[in-house]
């Protein structure tokens, strides 16, 4: 007999929203997997998000289908995951998916053995056979007939898909291993130092392929599809601080390629989610929170390393739509905002054609030197409808008030196009803290402390509804789960950014909390960290794999790392430094292959090199001093407040007034006001080793 489908109370708004489908869908659980091993039937699992549009629109032509519906419901257990509440889901499936059929994206259509061990699937299968795919009807045959009469031939995929994600595993080890391994007499004395000289190696190479894969058209790294790298950004700009102009170069030319593109939304702020061309123009027109608080950061952020005050004025125009678009009313951020209106909206919401323009803004000199700043002709740039544009800078205009104008009129006319695309609002924890990261940069970049205040709010949310000291930060505000790697570290760096925003002594002890359930619950038996927390385990997942790849966001493992030796500055307490080594000497000899996607990592690994200066501020020392410590300071500067933290070593005899600037044991002489402190930070920037 048939399971009904059990999604109307689900936490997550894409399942919700196939509440109402014939299909007996399932939430992903250990009683999904107990029914199909008791009947005997194979998992069809579909994993999806709520901005997804072929998601949507397999939806609509399968699952809502009642003969589609009745055949699933015979043959299969049904089991619906949303990827943003269970990426490691997503993660396991999509790369069984790529190693059988070299495709992978959303929706995910895979079936499973009632193990969770898949043996065939793709991503969007259309109603007939068409676009070179089969029908999804066909498939479902197939499917059912295989398990029920070949059944060799369904676990000879089985092994097919295990033994190819194996031998990837054991290629991405090898070449790395082998080529990185010192020798001769430039072998290093000791495992620590030849660690440290792989490294040096793998942030050679990744430097050249940042060169050498830059695309001097259109900035940027990689061709059509093109998405932004907000982590290959951060390590660039760590780069640029140390004096690497060439580096600050790359992140210029491509933030500033970014901001004039179609992926960004030039009327209301905000990026899209990726560009479908090299060019930065026509974008996939999904927003999303993780997307938009790792660009704000970088943007404020460029904005004090390069000297460049249009990037932090996109910042501000990026926290504007955060503010306006995604801010619940609680404090918390919602996850993103979908691409489309309804499945017969290919970004119209989002696009104009020059009539539109004209009669929105009405006066004709207006719009037309409107239209040449942004782009705007009568041939468009959308596939299906040729008359449609993609508003992007494509000129400066003439007439600086006269173009602000029609810019104005053109936003209040998008503002009022309703309904307006689907904003889904729920609160994930590892999205939230990159948010409230980004708010405390943009604090750091503007000393104004409204963002800051905005930060805070959110922290301070997360640690009274989603936080325990023994477990960590639970996956969202709305979700009684926890034990995801990626929640904590964003949150322990958000603790971080906290204290230095505010010098409270509280935020640096909810952060050695989070730091402590990390070191105790996340060690991956290959060394380095697990994705999830061992009391995650589960059988249909297998061993939890370690988050190296910036993907492009930040990797969880690389956040940690980071998080870690800012953490290990703040307290002096070597076990912290000892977890990152540790944690870099086992991964090294896996990261080369993943190039500029292990950004991150390098990140660590140069900061482990290159510690900054330390910087202990009095806690009588004045609010200007501890905001020149956020703006001038490294970006991992540690503030430590005399009394309110246990100061190190080298600096806790310090009882004067002010701020104390320290390079490794020696320490500058005490600054007493901003100017002094200025000087001082030069002189360690100057001498650093």
């Amino acid at each position: 007999m048939s399971a009904a489908n059990n999604l109307g109370k689900a936490v997550s708004a894409y399942l919700r929203s196939a509440a109402h489908q014939p299909v007996a869908w399932q939430e992903w659980g250990p009683e999904a997997f107990a029914r199909a091993r008791d009947e005997d039937k194979p998992i069809l699992l579909d994993v999806g998000a709520a901005w997804c549009h072929w998601c949507h629109v397999m939806d609509r032509e399968s699952y809502e289908d009642e003969a589609i519906a009745a055949r699933l419901n015979a043959r299969f257990v049904c089991v619906k995951v949303d990827r943003d509440e269970r990426p490691d889901v997503d993660e396991r499936y999509q790369k069984a998916m790529q190693a059988l059929t070299g495709q992978g994206g959303w929706p995910l259509t895979a079936f499973l053995l009632p193990d969770g061990r898949p043996f065939y699937g793709g991503t969007y299968f259309p109603p007939t056979d068409r676009m070179g795919r089969p029908s999804f009807g066909r498939v479902l045959d197939l499917v059912h007939a295989s398990y029920q009469n070949k059944r060799e031939e369904v676990m000879s995929n089985v092994t097919q898909i295990e033994t190819q994600l194996n031998a990837q595993a054991r290629a991405a080890a090898a070449p790395a291993t082998a080529a990185r391994q010192p020798s001769g007499d430039e072998a290093p004395a000791d495992a620590a130092a030849a660690g440290e000289a792989q490294w040096r190696a793998l942030r050679r190479d990744v430097r050249l392929q940042a060169d050498q894969a830059f695309d001097r058209a259109h900035a940027g790294w990689g061709r059509a599809p093109k998405f932004p790298h907000p982590a290959t950004h951060q390590l660039l700009l760590t780069l640029a601080s140390a004096g690497d102009q060439g580096a600050g170069d790359l992140v210029r030319h491509t933030l500033a390629a970014m901001r004039a593109g179609g992926i960004y939304d030039q009327l209301v702020g905000g990026f899209h989610r990726y560009s479908v061309d090299e060019r930065w123009l026509v974008p996939h027109f999904e927003k999303m929170l993780y997307d938009n608080a790792a660009l704000l950061s970088d943007y404020a952020r460029a904005g004090r390393v390069l000297d460049e005050p249009a990037f932090v004025a996109t910042a501000r125009e990026i926290a504007a739509w955060l503010d306006d678009t995604l801010s619940r009313d609680d404090g918390a951020f919602g996850a993103s905002q979908d691409a489309d209106i309804n499945l017969e909206d290919d970004g119209d919401h989002y696009t104009w054609t020059l009539a539109e323009l004209q009669a929105a803004i009405g006066e004709t000199a207006m719009a037309a030197a409107t239209a040449a700043h942004l782009g705007v002709s009568a041939q468009g740039h959308m596939a299906h409808d040729r008359s449609r544009c993609v508003l992007h800078l494509a000129a400066q205009p003439e007439d600086d008030k006269l173009v602000s104008e029609g810019v104005a009129r053109l936003r209040a006319a998008r503002l009022a196009r309703q309904p307006a695309p689907f904003v889904d609002l729920t609160a994930y924890t590892n999205w939230n803290a990159l948010a409230i990261r980004a708010y405390y940069a943009l604090g750091a970049a503007t000393g104004e402390v409204s963002y800051d205040e905005r930060a805070t709010r959110a922290l301070e949310l997360f640690i009274a509804k989603a936080y325990s000291p023994e477990r960590g930060f639970r996956r969202g505000l709305d979700i009684s789960a926890d034990g995801w790697l990626d929640d904590n570290a964003q949150m322990l760096a958000a603790l971080l950014d906290a204290h230095l925003a505010s010098g409270e002594s509280r935020w640096l002890a909810y952060a050695r909390q989070t730091a402590d359930v990390i070191l105790d619950h996340f060690a991956h038996p290959a060394g380095g960290l697990a994705e999830r927390a061992q009391w995650r385990h589960e059988e249909a997942l297998g061993q939890a794999d370690r988050p190296l790849q910036d993907a492009p966001s930040a990797s969880a493992s690389g956040v940690a790392l980071l998080a870690l030796q800012r953490l290990g500055h703040a307290c002096d307490e070597a076990c912290y430094h000892e977890a990152v080594e540790a944690a870099l000497s086992a991964i090294a000899p896996v990261v080369a292959p993943l190039g500029l996607f292990a950004a991150t990592l390098h990140e660590v690994a140069w900061r482990h090199a290159n510690p900054a200066p330390l910087i202990v501020v009095r806690a009588d020392a004045a609010t200007t001093m501890r905001a020149l410590v956020r703006h001038e300071g490294p970006s991992d500067a540690v503030l430590l407040l005399q009394g309110d933290a246990a100061a190190p070593s080298e600096a806790g005899a310090y009882q004067g007034a002010g701020a104390l600037v320290c390079v490794g044991s020696r320490c500058l002489a005490p600054a007493v006001n901003v100017d002094e402190l200025r000087e001082r930070l030069q002189q360690a920037r100057a001498t650093a080793p």
